[in-house]
């Protein structure tokens, strides 16, 4: 029980990471798209 519950956390954990990876690159990619092109790519 223990065992599944630090298993778990520790998924969650890499989930939360990965998506403020994901949030991150998608924020800095639409910056440098204004950037580059003097526009929003969107």
């Amino acid at each position: 029980m223990k065992d599944n519950f630090s298993c778990l956390s520790i998924l969650c954990v890499c989930l939360k990471l990965s998506l403020h990876i994901v949030v991150l690159e998608m924020f800095l990619c639409k910056n440098d798209g204004v950037i580059m092109h003097g526009k929003d790519p969107m």
